[in-house]
């Protein structure tokens, strides 16, 4: 059988065909066959993109949140809202590109974060910041 190339984009959609279907009782061997991938490719997989945190590009390491998404082209935006200690941050990705991966811009609160940077500092104040990405 020949050994078959995804792209980030094929293999986020997989990764995510894969965990409804366990979600919804099959096995993993079993999610993997429906699939049509193996169950090595999907661990593998699931090693480097690291779940839903890697895909939707949410990564919290000390005071800081990293954001890099790797989505289907097809999504043109989602949010999420994330609590560090007593502040709350409203995080709204944008795709009006179509794009799988790459991030364009970053704002925090409004203003552009210096040097095109997606690592957005974390601030225990109590208020509510606005972060947007935008992919492109």
């Amino acid at each position: 059988m020949p050994k078959k190339r995804f792209s980030a984009e094929q293999i986020v959609t997989l990764l995510r065909q894969i965990e409804v279907s366990m979600a919804q009782g099959k096995s993993a061997p079993e999610a993997c066959r429906a699939a049509e991938i193996s169950q090595q490719s999907y661990y593998r997989w699931r090693k480097e993109y690291g779940g839903l945190e890697s895909i939707l590009g949410f990564v919290v390491a000390g005071n800081t949140l990293h954001l890099d998404p790797c989505i289907p082209r097809a999504w043109q935006d989602f949010e999420i809202v994330y609590r560090h200690k007593t502040a709350r941050y409203e995080i709204q990705v944008e795709n009006p590109a179509g794009v799988c991966r790459g991030v364009a811009h970053v704002k925090l609160d409004g203003q552009a974060l210096s040097d095109g940077s997606t690592n957005v500092p974390l601030i225990d104040d109590g208020t509510t910041h606005h972060v947007r990405v935008t992919l492109g």
